[in-house]
């Protein structure tokens, strides 16, 4: 049997458990044909268990218009924003959102080398990117920490945006970026494509905390 981290396999007395430095391993047995029975688990397991309540999808994709305002996905559920424009609004993603309803966007600026007043600016946009867009809610981040932004959508959601913006030439960095229905912002989850987790598409590692696992 092959697995991932995954996926847990125990191993009976009469198979060999080979190990490697990479994500997978192996399990043979020298009794061909035989089945594993009597597993049993020692030790303390943890698998972390998400509601799906983050609508964010920070790996997702990023649109840009016509200013010089550029995201990159750090790989660590982080963004970064860059701008050489004063405030500019092109650096977005598009949500799937229901009409009408109470939403609350939370996260923190970790980082920044703006030096104006307002070092980033969020915004919640609606309609055709770069082309009719208004605007829907938005906070003027003055300082590195937590912010949170309360908005509720419009009837039409076809075309709901949400931007992060360095204001003036600078770099921005954005981490545990949320967006969750209601008006609290709640503890932060990392994004399972709004379904609860482990799933299929969302599995989740299980780690020994204490113990053997045989």
């Amino acid at each position: 049997a092959t697995g991932n981290p995954n996926t847990f396999y125990f191993v009976p007395s009469y198979a060999n458990l080979t190990t490697d430095s990479g994500d997978n391993f192996t399990i043979t047995t020298t009794n061909d044909g035989g089945r594993f029975k009597d597993i049993s688990v020692n030790g303390v397991l943890e698998q972390p268990t998400y509601t799906g309540k983050n609508l964010f999808n920070v790996d997702g994709d990023f649109t840009y218009g016509g200013y010089s305002n550029q995201t990159t996905k750090n790989g660590d559920g982080t963004i970064t924003t860059s701008s050489n424009f004063s405030q500019s609004r092109c650096s977005g993603q598009k949500l799937n959102l229901l009409a009408n309803t109470t939403y609350t966007l939370s996260c923190n600026m970790t980082a920044t080398t703006s030096t104006q007043t307002n070092k980033g600016i969020i915004e919640i946009m609606k309609g055709i990117r770069n082309v009719n867009m208004s605007m829907v809610a938005r906070v003027s981040v003055a300082s590195i920490g937590a912010v949170t932004l309360n908005f509720t959508t419009p009837e039409d959601v076809s075309e709901i945006w949400v931007n992060f913006n360095s204001n003036g030439t600078a770099t921005s960095t954005f981490a545990n970026i949320q967006i969750e229905q209601g008006s609290t912002a709640t503890s932060y989850e990392p994004y399972t494509g709004g379904q609860p987790a482990p799933s299929a598409s969302y599995p989740q590692p299980i780690t020994i905390m204490s113990g053997e696992s045989t």
